[in-house]
């Protein structure tokens, strides 16, 4: 059953003097205070200021996942998507949105919109801010594949090919599927439960006989978000196959 991510919210409330005439050109942002992939957990902290005539802020979180080779989507979560405002005449105004139970290969991200209203309830000023990536891109698995031989079988419309998985990336694997393709016409696959940062492992794929050229591929749907996503796979022409 796929994980569901879970929302805290912690309101970080910083009242100071009353807000400056002169307006910042960056009164608002959102950083990552905290990512951790043994936990599963990340905390994202909106933070903005006072500009000149508002009386009053307020801001909204997204959450936003990548898996593979899609860009950042929105998240449906329970808890986001309502405006978090600030008591009136504040001139600083905080708020960390914690989330848990972030699913394995996938980076995240926290969009945040943030307003600005004067006495009236008029809106002055509108933001928009993303904040990095939890984890960093490049604190993730690179996945790349070898087929290495192929061995008869009994069975004569079967052979068993080896592959070997690598991650070359800086964070572990969970689940990489495998595939294996005889002519362009796909043989099997199998999943390697865990692959560590920096480790390999040798699968075997039952496939038909090859006739012109073999090919693997991990990940072949792209589930799986990468540093690299273009070194997925391998194509051999069957006469360069190593027999077993």
């Amino acid at each position: 059953m796929a994980k569901r991510v879970v929302i805290t919210a912690v309101l970080a409330l910083l009242v100071g003097a009353a807000p400056s005439s002169a307006a910042s050109a960056w009164p608002a942002g959102v950083k990552v205070d905290r990512c951790s992939r043994l936990l599963d957990e990340a905390v994202f902290h909106g933070k903005m200021r006072g500009v000149k005539d508002s009386e009053r802020m307020a801001m909204r979180f997204t959450l936003l996942e990548r898996t593979g080779t899609e860009g950042f989507l929105p998240v449906s979560a329970p808890k986001l998507g309502r405006w978090h405002r600030s008591r009136p005449g504040v001139a600083r105004f905080g708020y960390r949105q914690i989330v848990r139970n972030l699913a394995q290969g996938s980076v995240y991200a926290m969009k945040v919109d943030f307003r600005w209203f004067d006495e009236d309830g008029r809106i002055v000023k509108r933001a928009r801010r993303r904040s990095a990536s939890c984890p960093d891109p490049k604190a993730l698995p690179n996945l790349r594949v070898r087929i290495t031989g192929v061995k008869r079988t009994a069975d004569p419309d079967t052979d068993r090919y080896f592959v070997k998985v690598m991650n070359w990336g800086q964070a572990p694997a969970e689940s990489v599927p495998v595939s294996l393709s005889v002519d362009g016409v796909l043989g099997g696959s199998v999943t390697v439960p865990l692959l560590y940062s920096k480790s390999s492992k040798v699968v075997t794929i039952r496939a038909p006989e090859c006739g012109g050229y073999a090919s693997a591929e991990a990940d072949p749907d792209g589930l799986i978000a990468e540093t690299s996503e273009l070194d997925n796979g391998h194509q051999l022409a069957c006469q360069d196959l190593t027999k077993r």
